[in-house]
């Protein structure tokens, strides 16, 4: 295991501070002016690689419609378990006026592209960002984690500073992704004597040196590197239906499932339960998404193709039996050769899916709320070479023929790859947030009811956003997006090493945050 004595969370105190590598004063940059309102919308590549311009998609069989497929249409239950933390209404944030507060600065203003005789560059990029979630019992977080270079930057949206920092020690890392999860009790922190009311944020955090970084923010502390991955780290993503239980991808051609273990650091304190192989036709894997059940995670990756894996519940049990042993003898049990699952199904590359690098990709349905939608199952995905999202649904596909429910009208790419977006999911109501390539950030709404016809020309009829918010401010490619747990924040990041805060100012209509 590597060694991570030094690699301490830093407390900043200040807006900005030398010891950071943060900018003077200037750092934190307010908007003084007013901005445009929010309008409505009229070859295999790695990270940093340039690709060839966009092509509009054309689907001369969307025409056919089965009765197996996923209808889309608006649900309206009582949900008797209400999380009174949370905001539930998604259409206040799509009625709401937001408009961009601040620019803040983040790990360095310089691009150092990483070579073999450079090997302590980095971008100036800002690859991800999410806000921390809600513990049980507590009120929502102002606080989101960034990270990019060899940093992770943990702004507090309402002071307009960093509040926090995990700085790396080994400069030639370059962190890609991140992902939090909440563990609560004894049963989810693997200790006895924890109340069943104690919980705790982790924050798992990875990238070009392949080994994964768990840090506990509260106290301070990267506590446990997880060690596997012989190559870079691109996606990372914790189950929400076994908190402890951790997804990653990597350009050694896996995904590995992992259990983090107890929040504390020790040579045997975490377990890769399985790898999941893929081919190299496919190019390395660049985005996941696992359902709530585990029944199936999909990946997509750099050449177009998304394989499908399906889990088995005799896996599933395996991997339970394992980690209950683990849990009740103190110990890990003697080292086994850890599972290879193959995928079952593979979405191909080619002018009926994508035709170059997934950005993205999200299994709708995966929170595990009580609330049934007819959305669930559903896979949304971007390609970069594409002009549109879409939503398709997996039973009713082929690989011949994609059963697109919804195509999402989005810019053209130019040459970026890597633009993440999220699917917000709460209850009754889906929305899809992402950032486009001249800053602006897109709004769909998942859950409006509407359908893409195909239309005479065999094109797939593309919906627009619900919103639009853009600014006058000059901010570049937007590669990651954010919304607060309340709906008043919106962050989102990208190149130039800049975060672009973006605060709710008014709300239009009947629904108030």
């Amino acid at each position: 295991m590597d060694n991570i004595t030094s690699s301490k969370i830093t407390p900043i105190l200040a807006k900005y501070s030398e010891e950071t590598n943060l900018n003077p004063p200037e750092i934190v940059t307010k908007i003084a002016k007013v901005p445009r309102a929010p309008k409505t919308a009229k070859a295999p590549k790695k990270v940093g690689d340039e690709k060839k311009p966009a092509k509009p998609r054309t689907l001369a069989s969307k025409s056919k419609i089965t009765k197996s497929e996923v209808p889309i249409e608006t649900v309206e239950p009582d949900d008797p378990f209400l999380n009174i933390h949370v905001d539930t209404s998604l259409k206040s944030v799509l009625d709401s006026d937001y408009q961009l507060e601040y620019e803040i600065h983040g790990h360095s203003n310089v691009e150092k592209p990483y070579t073999a005789s450079n090997k302590e560059g980095h971008s100036a990029n800002i690859w991800a960002c999410e806000f921390e979630p809600v513990l049980y019992g507590g009120t929502p977080s102002n606080v989101v984690a960034l990270c990019g270079a060899n940093y992770v930057l943990f702004l507090d949206t309402d002071q307009e500073r960093y509040v926090k920092k995990f700085t790396h020690p080994e400069p030639t890392e370059e962190f890609y992704c991140l992902a939090w999860t909440t563990l609560r009790g004894p049963s989810e922190m693997m200790d006895p004597r924890v109340p069943e009311d104690t919980s705790c944020n982790i924050l798992a955090v990875a990238g070009r040196l392949g080994s994964i970084k768990l840090i506990l923010p509260l106290q301070n502390e990267c506590y446990k590197y997880l060690s596997g991955h012989t190559k870079d780290v691109t996606r990372l993503s914790f189950s929400m239906k076994n908190r402890r239980w951790l997804f990653s991808s990597s350009y050694d051609m896996t995904v590995r499932l992992w259990d983090i273990g107890p929040p504390k650091s020790g040579v045997d304190s975490y377990m890769c339960l399985s790898k999941f192989h893929i081919p190299f036709d496919y190019d390395i894997p660049t985005s996941l998404s696992i359902d709530y059940d585990f029944s199936e995670l999909v990946v997509g990756c750099a050449a177009g193709d998304m394989p499908i894996f399906r889990i088995e519940e005799k896996q599933l049990k395996a991997w339970k039996s394992t980690v209950d042993k683990w849990a009740k003898n103190g110990k890990q049990p003697k080292k086994t050769t850890i599972p290879l699952i193959k995928h079952k199904t593979v979405f191909p590359s080619g002018n009926e899916w994508h035709e170059g690098y997934v950005d993205d990709i999200h299994i709708i349905g995966n929170t595990g709320e009580c609330i049934l939608s007819e959305l669930d199952g559903l896979i949304v995905s971007r390609g970069s070479d594409d002009r549109e999202i879409i939503a398709w649904n997996p039973v009713t596909s082929t690989q011949e023929d994609a059963n697109i429910i919804k195509a999402l009208e989005w810019p053209k790419a130019g040459d970026k790859i890597n633009l993440r977006f999220k699917v917000i999911e709460r209850y009754d109501r889906k929305i899809l947030i992402g950032g486009d390539y001249d800053g602006n950030i897109h709004m769909f709404d998942l859950s409006d009811g509407k359908r893409s016809q195909t239309l005479e020309n065999g094109v797939k009829e593309q919906l627009k956003p619900a919103k639009i918010l853009s600014d006058e401010t000059p901010t570049g490619i937007i590669r990651d997006v954010s919304l607060s747990h309340d709906g008043k924040t919106i962050v989102a990041v990208g190149a130039a090493n800049k975060a672009f805060v973006w605060k709710c100012k008014t709300t239009v209509g009947k629904d108030q945050l």
